[in-house]
This record gives structure tokens, C-alpha cells and sequence, in this order.
């Protein structure tokens, strides 16, 4: 985009302003033309100039009076003549005596007496309108035609007065104005050349340095923005480094196995050996697929809910996990009505009810139970997995949601992210993660409830 064409706070004032100041105009025009047919609709101004004229013939006998008349015409046709807004055309004057003899007619032709015997009218001569007014006494009868000007002539005129004025006082209005807001962005510009020269890692607060009131809130907004974007980098430096930390051990288990399966001397070392190397990279797979899930959850839009059947997802999950629970004798079960269809995002629920059903396969006792149920209580939906392990002391129960923290009544089982994952999908489903004592027996219970679809 062409500079000039970009949006500018300064021009945009400066607009309003002219925008303003052509609605006084059109205001004014208006004001000024209805005065002007108020007083054409009263003809004042023109009874004025038929009542002095008489008035100067008081006792003068014909000549004289014919030659006063003469000069007041000429005078008031001068007078017209100069003036900027008078009417297209002359004033015309006729004198009659008490007898009815003319005594003056003004020079170039006289209009028909359209008002005849009234005291005032109007009437066309020559393309010009004409209002006939009359005055009279015991010796004389004035009729004076005064031309009359069209309301487009009117209005064009009125309005190129006042345009005339409004131009003369455009630049003491628009400049100290324009001159106002330039100044008053320029603490907005200091502002814009700090941010500028700040380093890309410094995410310090920012410091207003003029005191406006008006960028206090902008101010406020970008220290707000730094301290979260401070706060994200130090997740992720913390997320890297825990991950980096966290992956070490499996790598270092892959890499000593394979140095033993290398020079192993008889077939049983190299199957240990061996299968202690699976182990090692299954751990560390399972520890990348983790984190990818966990960075899927944190930066991932939200996706619109689907309906989907709650109790075939969770009987496909138990399908999935079936291996990891032979694999330590444990039982899975479903308690459920037989279909319960809700609109959630699909993909979070699945996240969280696969980590909850391995979570608590794996801190569940050997050869024991973990129970799943669905039901719906409240207007809400409630999700149960339950685990007859040795349970999380209350004081812990905040902190396992937390990436990579392993309680210590598990042991080392585990990565320490299946939790994590399932709080980031709660927060996607608009859902709350709670723990309590499985009821009547050792264990624990996660439960994770949403509101029910309407």
C-alpha cells in the first residue's frame, strides 16, 4: 500500500474537522436563505424603499418631484449595482398625481401593473420577476417594481458568502489543529522508538515516559503481552530442558545395551542385552510420543465438538490397552449405559481417557482391577477411572498434574506427562479434573466432568 493511502490519525482528524466545518457551512447557508425568504415572504425591505421614497416628495410640486425621483433612482439602482447579492435587474419607479397623470417613469420600459388597484403584487417583465409595491398620499402614487432574486440564485449566492469567510478562517482552524494532534502522537512515537531498540530477548516491562493518561492503557496491554510471552518462554525453556533431561536415562539405557549386545560372548548375554535394548527404546518412544502429544494439546487450535458415542470410544480404548494390562495381570471394565452420544472435540477426550486408563494400569496394583464409567448427573457428564493402587497423598494431588512430576508412592513408573496431557485436554473440553479415594478399598479415582450437550 502506497504510503499516502495508508489509514493516518492525523489526516483522519484533519478530515473530521473540514467535515465540520462544511456542515457549519451548509448549517449557515440555510439559516441565511430562510432569513432571506422570511423576508421576501414579508416584503419589509421593499415596503421601506417605497415609503422613504414618498416620504422625500412631501411638498415638492411636479418638476421638482420628478427630479428628486430621478435621483433616487439613479441612487438606489447604484446602490444596487454595487452590492454582490442584489437581484438581476433595476428597481423601477412610476409617479402619478391625484389626477392620475404620470409624472415619472424610469428609463428603459415599465412592466404591466399587475396589482392594478392593490397595494402590492408581483409580475414578470423581460425574464424578471418584479414585486409591485405601491405607496400613496393626498398628492401622490408611487408604484416601485423591485426585482426579486430566484431561490437557486439565493442559495448560491448566500452560500458562496459564507464559504468565503469559512475559507479565510480554514487555515486558523485546520493548522493549529493538525499541528495539536501531531504533537500529541508524539509521545506515542517516543514510545514506538523504545519498543524499536529493544533487544529481541528483552521481554522486560515497559516504562511510559511521558505520563500521559492516554498510553497508560496501551502501556498496560503490552507489559501484559511481554509477561505472558516472558512466562511462555520460560515453559518452554523449562519443557525443553526437563524433556532433554527426561530422555536421557532411556538414550543412556539404548546406548549401554547396545555396547553389551555388541560384545556379548555367549547367546544369553546377547538376549538380555537384548531384550533390555527393546525396553530402553520402547521407553524412549513412548516418552517422545508423550511430549508430541502434550506440545499437540498446548498449541493446537480448538476444534469444533462432534458427536460421537461415548461408550464405544471408551470400549475401544479398553480394546487398545488390553496388552499393557495382561502384561501386569491387571482387569479393565466398563460400567455404562449402553450408548451415550455427546458433541465434544473427539480428539482431547481420547487423549485424556487412554492416558487416564495407562495411568492407572500402570500405578495400579499387580493383578489387579481398573474400573471406567460413563453417566450423566446433573446436566453433566462424568468420567470414572479408578485404580486399586496405593493411592496419592492429598498433598500431592495438585502437583501430579504437573509435566514430568512422578509421585513418590509410584516409584520411578512412568514419564510423567500422561497427567499433564490429561489436564491440557480437560482445559479443551471445558472440563474439570478432579482426584478422590476409591471408595470402599485401596485406590485411587480420577474424575473428569463437562457440561452435557443441550
Amino acid at each position: 500500500m502506497k504510503p499516502w493511502l495508508r489509514p493516518s490519525l492525523l489526516r483522519r482528524t484533519v478530515l473530521a474537522l473540514l467535515a465540520a466545518l462544511l456542515l457549519v457551512w451548509v448549517v449557515l447557508s440555510l439559516k441565511d436563505f430562510w432569513t432571506f425568504k422570511q423576508d421576501v415572504r414579508d416584503r419589509e425591505s421593499f415596503g421601506k424603499i417605497a415609503r422613504a421614497t414618498l416620504n422625500a416628495l412631501q411638498g415638492l410640486d411636479e418638476p421638482q418631484a420628478r427630479v428628486a425621483l430621478l435621483a433616487a433612482d439613479r441612487q438606489y439602482n447604484e446602490l444596487r449595482r454595487n452590492a454582490e447579492n442584489a437581484a438581476p435587474g433595476a428597481l423601477l419607479f412610476q409617479l402619478r398625481s391625484a389626477q392620475g397623470r404620470v409624472v415619472y417613469e424610469s428609463e428603459g420600459g415599465m412592466p404591466p401593473d399587475a396589482a392594478g388597484d392593490s397595494r402590492s403584487g408581483e409580475t414578470e417583465h423581460r425574464g424578471i420577476r418584479y414585486w409591485v409595491m405601491e405607496q400613496e398620499d393626498a398628492r401622490w402614487r408611487l408604484v416601485v417594481w423591485v426585482p426579486v432574486m430566484s431561490d437557486a440564485t439565493a442559495m448560491a449566492l448566500i452560500g458562496r458568502d459564507i464559504l468565503g469567510y469559512l475559507l479565510l478562517a480554514l487555515p486558523f482552524v485546520v493548522l493549529p489543529m493538525a499541528l495539536a494532534v501531531w504533537l500529541g502522537l508524539r509521545p506515542l512515537r517516543s514510545l514506538t522508538r523504545q519498543i524499536a531498540r529493544r533487544p529481541p530477548d528483552d521481554l522486560t516491562p515497559l516504562q511510559e515516559p511521558t505520563g500521559y493518561v492516554e498510553l497508560a492503557p496501551l502501556v498496560e496491554a503490552a507489559n501484559v503481552l511481554l509477561e505472558r510471552s516472558r512466562h511462555q518462554r520460560e515453559l518452554e525453556q523449562s519443557f525443553v530442558q526437563d524433556a532433554a533431561h527426561e530422555l536421557k536415562t532411556p538414550l543412556a539405557v539404548v546406548a549401554a545395551q547396545a555396547h553389551v549386545l555388541a560384545h556379548a560372548r555367549d547367546e544369553a548375554q546377547r538376549q538380555v542385552a537384548q531384550q533390555a535394548l527393546e525396553q530402553g527404546v520402547q521407553r524412549a518412544s513412548h516418552q517422545v510420543n508423550q511430549l508430541l502429544m502434550l506440545a499437540a494439546l498446548e498449541h493446537a487450535t480448538l476444534k469444533p465438538p462432534q458427536a460421537v458415542d461415548l461408550v464405544e470410544m471408551a470400549r475401544e480404548t479398553l480394546i487398545e490397552l488390553e496388552p499393557l494390562a495382561s502384561g501386569r495381570g491387571s482387569t479393565l471394565a466398563l460400567q455404562s449405559p449402553d450408548q451415550m452420544v455427546e458433541s465434544v472435540d473427539t480428539e482431547a477426550l481420547r487423549l485424556a481417557l487412554v492416558n487416564l486408563v495407562r495411568n492407572a494400569i500402570q500405578h495400579g496394583a499387580d493383578a489387579g482391577s481398573v474400573e471406567v464409567s460413563l453417566k450423566r448427573q446433573g446436566g453433566r457428564v462424568n468420567l470414572e477411572v479408578a485404580d486399586d493402587g496405593p493411592g496419592i497423598p492429598a498433598h500431592e494431588r495438585l502437583l501430579v498434574f504437573d509435566r514430568f512430576y512422578r509421585s513418590g508412592s509410584s516409584g520411578s513408573k512412568g514419564s510423567g506427562l500422561g497427567l499433564a496431557i490429561v489436564q491440557r485436554a480437560a482445559q479443551r473440553l471445558n472440563a474439570q479434573v478432579s482426584i478422590a479415594d476409591r471408595p470402599g478399598g485401596q485406590g485411587t479415582v480420577f474424575m473428569v466432568t463437562w457440561p452435557a450437550a443441550a
